[in-house]
């Protein structure tokens, strides 16, 4: 019937690929859902145009009529094999071959000619848009000549214009270079100290990006829904626009409330995991959108500590680690106003941690993209349908940018722009006057107050969390201790500065108990005088990256990172709320802007530190505040003829001579600028490298073209290849060879493409040699091979933690003998 139709001309190729598709769906469906498609079909035959025959159709002995297309039930429960125009039929000489529009059936004759059939077989499981496709093509093939206008009327393609030239199908191989003990050039060379400074440019956003088309499959929302009901909005609009959304709110256990609406405990993984599972299948990519954090309740003028939206984000990431990393992850994370752009914005730091967690999750699964949209909460409910329509064009892109504000009808995106530094002899904030220098017994905190001391500061206090040996025992103890020594060095840098002439004040105080702080500022000011300057430079240092990534990280261990950074600053600005102090320099990281894989706590922390800055500078005016996002320090004094390739690397990094050196340039920014970046390469390179990587993708059904080696030897040829030396032995371990974490994703990102499976990021930390590496990337694929449970990774991720939990109690065991 659908081949009489069509060479009548009652009906094109296009609306009658539409009528066989939606037949097919009402073959295999459910008799619940038949009267659904039937709804489609009749809509569908009624604004279809139908022609008028050149011949007659019988279908029986019965003549068709036009109006009888229209019918729905004409198409579905006809026969597909009796129909033929009523012309002079053809001659069995003159056929060459036989079209199957309907389905082939298993117990029909076989033909002696060519048969192709454009329907799957009933029970086969390829979609029918496939075998159509596929059908055409072959048609083709066979010498058919086909209309292909018709067949893509009303599509849009796209012209490509490719290089002319000849296909001489001549061989050429990659010529492998040899390999040398020197070092291959570094892209990321150290800049002139000149160079280092970069300050962050917002910039108006006009770019759509490119959009599901309709011809592609419908795609699912996983929606966040937040208290104040703002995300009732943007799933009305994402409907439509024609996708399935799901939502799902904060409750006490994983509970369906009702179709396509659920409810989850919002730190437990576990539930996160269970909820993915029931939303999505495997293979598009999943779509998440986090409202949670949304709120119109942001509008304090001092900000509180409490971080809610970063442990949810957390915990999320955690459940994402037990994913297959082979299953791609769109998250979006919609948050309240943390930037100042306009300068008379809400800001709402406490919401800034959760745009750490949105950095660090995608650096430590490949598998996962992440883009932060932020916006004023009041003026967002005030734009009511525009607010909308600009945060849902950035959900539908498939490829949404990284980090974008909304303010007022306009879309803006950060960049970063070089400072051109003048002389810092115009301003000395350090000239004279009793400067507190926070943390002043760490690396930074020591290199600030030397550079106050060289600018002249009458006094200087500072203070640090454990206690500092007494000067009355630093002769000795320079006397007897190496100089590479770190006490030695800092005892060094105060008899220094004593001889400059400087008053110097040491107190042991933790910044984050409020009683401390408050008896360190009354003495201060009772027995030094009047505070003219303070420099925060408190902080913990990260040293276990692997205790510290997604997957292991803990509520206390975050809470011990934000005590001191985040409850450290809001205690200090609330002491000195009503006191003149000209102005407060914070010193931050630049991990605010790169993130860092097992860095999650950190990054979340400095981001609340950059966003607090901002803040105070615009409820008050009594003292200027600045964040400056300290790239990498040295503080070793290595012997230089012992050179490693992690020697080297330290060379990029920042020394205390040219810490101080900054210090008197950022001294002299202080009125200028409120959140300066240093970065000792350049930094557009490093952005690419850590925030726009390109999503792994294997090739379904390519091999790679490589020689079959050993998975040791072939990790180790990587690994050498990318950080230039061939000294690099199967049982090195990869951070004492001098790779770091940058050098980590390069080499992961390569590791990829060759072997074609994804690896997470986390297991160069849990398996940090070659053989190591080796035997759990064996491991993993003979798990898989044997479960095929690549879906659910939770299994695996538990059993891995457990056998970690169980090798540190030994080792407790042995040291306590």
């Amino acid at each position: 019937m659908f081949s009489a139709v069509y060479q009548t001309k009652l009906a094109t190729m296009r609306d009658l690929a539409k009528i066989i598709v939606l037949k097919q769906q009402w073959l295999r469906a459910a008799e619940e859902q038949q009267g659904r498609i039937e709804a489609e079909l009749a809509s569908l035959l009624r604004t279809m145009p139908v022609g008028s025959a050149e011949y007659d159709i019988l279908s029986s002995g019965i003549p068709v009529t036009s109006e009888q297309v229209r019918q729905p039930c004409f198409w579905l429960r006809t026969t597909q094999t009796s129909a033929l125009p009523a012309a002079t039929p053809p001659s069995e000489s003159d056929v060459h071959l036989v079209i199957g529009i309907g389905m082939k059936q298993p117990n029909r004759p076989e033909s002696p000619l060519p048969v192709i059939h454009l329907l799957p077989v009933h029970d086969s499981a390829e979609s029918a848009e496939w075998r159509f496709a596929s059908s055409l093509g072959e048609i083709w093939l066979q010498g058919a000549a086909m209309d292909w206008k018709q067949r893509y009327l009303g599509e849009n393609r796209n012209r490509l214009s490719l290089p002319t030239y000849g296909f001489d199908r001549d061989k050429y191989w990659f010529a492998k270079k040899e390999r040398t003990d020197q070092p291959q050039h570094n892209l990321f060379c150290k800049n002139e100290v000149e160079k280092w400074l970069y300050r962050p440019v917002w910039k108006q956003y006009s770019g759509s990006g490119r959009t599901r088309t309709e011809g592609e499959q419908p795609e699912t929302y996983l929606l966040f829904s937040d208290a104040n009901g703002s995300a009732e909005g943007v799933k009305h609009a994402l409907q439509a626009k024609g996708k399935r959304v799901c939502t799902v709110q904060a409750g006490q256990q994983f509970s369906r409330l009702a179709p396509d609406r659920y409810e989850v405990h919002p730190e437990e993984p576990e539930q996160y995991l269970t909820l993915l599972r029931e939303v999505f299948q495997p293979g598009q990519t999943w779509k998440l959108v986090h409202m949670w954090s949304f709120s119109a309740a942001c509008t304090d003028a001092f900000p509180t500590g409490e971080s809610p939206g970063f442990f949810h984000l957390l915990h999320l990431g955690k459940a994402f680690g037990m994913l297959d990393p082979a299953q791609s992850v769109q998250l979006f994370v919609v948050a309240p106003a943390s930037q100042s752009i306009t300068g008379n914005e809400a800001l709402a730091p406490e919401h800034a941690t959760a745009l750490g967690a949105v950095q660090v999750i995608p650096q430590e699964f490949g598998h996962v993209r992440s883009a932060f949209l932020e916006m004023e909460a009041e003026r967002f409910e005030k734009l009511e349908q525009l607010g909308i329509k600009l945060l849902v064009e950035e959900l539908l892109k498939q490829e949404p940018e990284k980090m974008l504000a909304i303010r007022n009808r306009h879309k803006w995106i950060r960049t970063f722009e070089r400072l051109r530094l003048d002389s810092p002899e115009a301003a000395q904030p350090g000239k004279g006057g009793v400067h507190l220098v926070l943390g002043g017994l760490g690396g930074i905190g020591l290199t600030a107050a030397r550079a106050l001391t060289q600018q002249g500061a009458a006094a200087i206090v500072l203070t640090g969390r454990s206690p500092f040996l007494p000067e009355t025992q630093w002769a000795a103890y320079v006397a007897t201790t190496p100089a590479s020594d770190p006490l030695h060095q800092k005892i060094r840098e105060l008899m220094q500065m004593k001889a400059s002439g400087a008053q110097l004040r040491l107190y042991q105080v933790d910044v984050s108990d409020e009683a401390q702080m408050k008896a360190l500022l009354e003495e201060v000011e009772a027995t030094v005088g009047r505070i003219d300057g303070i420099v925060f430079s408190a902080g913990r240092v990260v040293s276990d990256f692997f205790q510290h990534a997604i997957p292991h990280i803990r509520r206390d261990m975050c809470e011990a990172e934000f005590a001191v950074k985040q409850q450290g600053l809001l205690i200090l600005e609330k002491l000195i709320r009503e006191k003149e102090i000209g102005y407060c320099l914070v010193n931050s990281s630049l991990s605010s802007i790169l993130g860092g894989i097992g860095l999650v706590a950190y990054t979340a922390a400095n981001q609340f530190m950059d966003s607090f800055v901002q803040k105070m500078n615009q409820v008050q005016q009594r003292t200027r505040w600045m964040s400056v996002g300290w790239d990498a320090w040295n503080f070793s004094l290595a012997d230089p003829a012992s050179r490693t390739a992690g020697s080297e690397r330290l060379e990029q990094l920042i020394s205390p001579a040219e810490g101080r050196q900054l210090f008197a340039q950022l001294f002299s920014l202080l009125h200028e600028e409120e959140h300066v970046i240093v970065s000792t390469t350049d930094l557009e390179p490093r952005l690419e490298q850590w925030l726009n990587r390109p999503r792994y993708k294997a090739e379904e059904g390519q091999k790679q073209n490589r020689r079959e080696i050993p998975l040791e030897q072939l990790l180790q040829e990587t690994i050498q290849e990318a950080i230039g030396q061939t000294s690099m032995g199967l049982d090195d371990n990869f951070f004492d060879a001098g790779i770091t974490s940058l050098d980590m994703v390069g080499i992961n990102d390569i590791l990829q493409k060759t072997i074609q499976k994804p690896v997470l990021i986390s297991s160069w930390f849990e398996y940090p040699t070659i053989r190591k590496l080796a035997g759990y990337l064996q491991a993993e694929d003979s798990e898989k091979a044997t479960t095929d449970r690549g879906f659910d990774r939770s299994e695996i991720v538990h059993k891995g933690m457990d056998k970690l939990k169980l090798l540190r109690q030994k080792g407790k065991e042995v040291r306590n003998g």
